[in-house]
């Protein structure tokens, strides 16, 4: 026989007992329906009224904790190579380049072809951007012009009547109201003169005769030259993508490039380059 508490006034009863004998409370009554509860939950009564739940099988709890720990790993590699992969779709295709990528796979070096990183060859690796240079250089043979001297190429006919450098540039014209350039504080133009024709079979913009035209100053310094045409009463016209030069017309052309007052006070190298379509026209100023 074992002692138990009364579940209604707390004194200490047998648990043979069919009711407190202190309160009448029913403990035999009380201990069949416990006792069918535990039965039907699974929980068995022990020593002293406490409960004691059914433990599952240690192979069952380490069969479920290695498949919680392989669910765990499989999931973290799979975010690990995603991340990684994503990394990879982001950086530049060149070798030993981690750029984030620009366009069509390079970064923005090397898909513009900076020389300061070098070229791609088509392997999609660096080469010596030095190299490529001079083997560019080596392909483009620039015709030499002279003052005066007609040139006639696939679309054009020009000839280069001379130049000057000047702080402003005015017609010459007798007009009292006249176009006319003056350069920024610290600057002049060099002022190029050309008489240029029109070989086309249509009409093509007055600043198209020429793909680029830029001065070269110390062989290093390139300026690039605004067209202005010159009109019959001597004025200029700066708008010249507004306006176009006709089939087999001839107009004057007045080529300014801004620069430094330096290039008119040194003594240093000056040239013209102009390029047509493939071609590559080069005068020497001075």
């Amino acid at each position: 026989m074992a002692m138990i508490n009364c579940p209604e006034c707390g004194k200490e009863i047998s648990d043979q007992a069919a009711s407190c004998i202190n309160c009448g409370y029913p403990i035999k009554q009380q201990n069949e329906i416990t006792e069918n509860n535990c039965e039907n939950t699974g929980i068995v009564q022990g020593q002293k009224g406490k409960m004691k739940k059914i433990s599952m099988p240690r192979y069952a709890r380490w069969i479920i904790g290695i498949l919680v720990l392989a669910i765990i790993v499989v999931v973290i590699i799979t975010i690990i190579s995603g991340i990684v992969r994503q990394n990879k779709m982001k950086q530049c295709v060149v070798s030993d380049c981690d750029n984030i990528r620009y366009k069509d796979g390079y970064c923005v070096n090397h898909y513009n072809e900076d020389d300061s990183v070098g070229s791609i060859n088509e392997d999609g690796k660096d080469v010596d951007s030095s190299e490529e240079i001079a083997i560019e250089e080596d392909k483009v043979n620039s015709i030499k012009f002279t003052k005066d001297s007609k040139v006639t190429t696939d679309t054009t006919e020009f000839t280069f009547n001379g130049y000057s450098i000047t702080r402003t540039v005015e017609p010459t014209t007798s007009e009292t109201y006249y176009h006319y350039f003056e350069a920024s504080s610290g600057n002049v133009f060099v002022d190029l003169k050309f008489t240029i024709k029109n070989l086309q079979n249509s009409d093509i913009q007055q600043d198209a005769v020429f793909d680029t035209a830029k001065v070269i100053y110390d062989d290093e310094y390139e300026y690039y030259a605004s067209f202005v045409t010159v009109e019959n009463n001597g004025d200029f016209n700066s708008f010249t993508s507004l306006y176009g030069i006709s089939p087999l017309e001839t107009m004057k052309y007045r080529l300014l490039a801004e620069v430094p007052n330096e290039v008119k006070e040194s003594g240093k190298s000056l040239k013209i380059v102009i390029t047509i379509g493939d071609e590559t026209y080069e005068c020497k100023l001075r």
